[in-house]
């Protein structure tokens, strides 16, 4: 049975609000100097039929991500609760704006049963492949958007996946032994995460593509800077990505003459549908549902409870004032 260490009151953490500040400040030094004007102009002038297309190809988008979701999760689940398992992939983009880099994603590992390895291992998996085909894709887009620069660029670029693919294969014995899962099909897994991810971006670059139409932008150059924007907001400094996705869109939407206005407020429409929206039903789920955390298995490794504990049992740090327990290792 496990045993429990003395309870202690949870410290407030500050940081969350910081990157809330950092934020804020960011969008409002953006959209302070911008012309409104144009803004509304732009609101006021994309048709209906753009905008019903960018909802739908924003549901899809979660269909394509709720499948890598539901692919990584089937091969150790004796048995799938597809409604559940809905309930627990709205509730992970709500936990996105818990940690920087959508990293609080991993809480929603809580409610889906198993051991500490399997529950790290499948979220790993997925979001290693969707990263990855992002930065493969980013030395391409620099070389697109700076060809004065670009073989550098591309050079480095490619290098780092390259860098952390080879990471992964050299200190697999030493690091990852313990979280790779036997019998579980990484090999088909890979290729199909890979496959969904780039058709999930493709996705979202359609999208801005589509509210930046009538500016005589091509999908190519739209798609190089769109890249690049989800490669800078993996970084993690501000809240969810937002001000430094519009910061960053503004400076290179800015290069094909876009104006600056738009160049800032097409990242934050596409946010809206594609994070903001599942994040609020999320939360409904969250509020509304009786969903149980999983209880947690004795024969977890030792060492990966004490990596993923702070995250798994305490996702919410800085909300929950009141006394807690956490296992002892």
């Amino acid at each position: 049975m496990s045993q429990y260490s003395e309870c202690k009151k949870s410290r407030f953490n500050i940081f969350p609000l910081l990157r809330l500040l950092f934020s804020g400040i960011l969008l409002y030094l953006i959209f302070s100097n911008l012309d409104i004007g144009i803004v509304s102009l732009f609101h006021n002038n994309t048709k209906l039929w753009i905008l019903l297309s960018i909802i739908f190809l924003g549901v899809l988008q979660w269909h394509i991500e709720f499948l890598r979701f539901h692919l990584v999760i089937k091969p150790c689940l004796k048995q799938v609760d597809f409604k559940k398992l809905v309930q627990v992939f709205f509730i992970g983009y709500t936990f996105r704006f818990i940690l920087p880099g959508g990293l609080g994603e991993i809480g929603k590992m809580l409610f889906i049963p198993g051991t500490y390895t399997y529950r790290l291992s499948v979220y790993c998996l997925e979001k290693i492949i969707y990263a990855l085909s992002i930065l493969f894709m980013l030395g391409f887009a620099g070389f697109y958007i700076f060809p004065a620069k670009g073989y550098y660029i591309l050079l480095l670029l490619l290098i780092i996946p390259g860098a952390i693919i080879a990471f992964i294969f050299m200190t697999k014995e030493r690091y990852l032994k313990k979280i790779i899962l036997s019998n579980y099909p990484y090999k088909k897994l890979i290729f199909q995460l890979a496959i969904l991810s780039l058709f999930q971006l493709g996705i979202i670059i359609s999208q801005y593509w589509l509210l930046l139409y009538e500016y005589g932008i091509s999908y190519i150059s739209t798609a190089a800077v769109v890249i690049i924007i989800l490669s800078v907001i993996m970084i993690p400094v501000t809240f969810a990505g937002l001000g430094l996705r519009e910061m960053t869109a503004l400076k290179l939407f800015s290069i094909y003459d876009i104006p600056a206005g738009i160049g800032a407020t097409v990242p934050l429409l596409v946010f809206m549908v594609n994070i903001m929206i599942p994040a609020i039903i999320g939360g409904i789920v969250l509020f509304f549902t009786k969903l149980k955390v999983e209880k947690i298995s004795n024969n977890d490794d030792e060492s990966i409870k004490a990596r993923i504990n702070k995250i798994m049992w305490n996702p919410l740090p800085w909300f929950n004032k009141r006394k807690t327990c956490r296992p002892t290792n």
